[in-house]
């Protein structure tokens, strides 16, 4: 489980991350693949991005799942709920269009204050119970 804080990040700053996270998922997963034959194990490496409902936490998403990664979009205000509706139904419909759901991660939106440890503790949870 991978953690991207999209708040006040430039665009360079935010893509040398992720080609840094594409390293570590990559590696990690030749490493399940020499010694685990666990069944339970993620088909796809797990991502959470705050700060996910527009501009650069948007663009996150979308490149990041593009890219494989299973997507848990963090939001805090309800004034931010149709943002990320909208970004997880685009998200959707690019899928199913292109035919190509098996390379491509899903995104989720979780609404969660992670200003507090019960907002953190909140997130946490529901995603493992989302995506396990």
């Amino acid at each position: 489980l991978l953690l991207y804080r999209c708040l006040s990040t430039t665009v360079a700053d935010a893509l040398r991350s992720i080609a840094m996270m594409d390293e570590t998922a990559a590696s990690s997963s030749n490493d399940e693949r020499k010694g685990s034959t666990n069944s339970s194990t993620r088909r796809r490496p797990l991502v959470i991005v705050t700060g996910g409902a527009r501009g650069i936490g948007r663009a996150t998403c979308l490149l990041l799942a593009s890219r494989g990664y299973d997507v848990a979009c963090n939001y805090r205000s309800e004034s931010s709920t149709n943002d990320v509706l909208s970004l997880t139904s685009e998200w959707t419909s690019f899928r199913n269009k292109n035919n190509n759901e098996s390379a491509m991660g899903d995104i989720v939106g979780f609404r969660a204050d992670i200003s507090d440890e019960d907002g953190v503790i909140f997130l946490f949870r529901t995603v493992r119970e989302q995506f396990g």
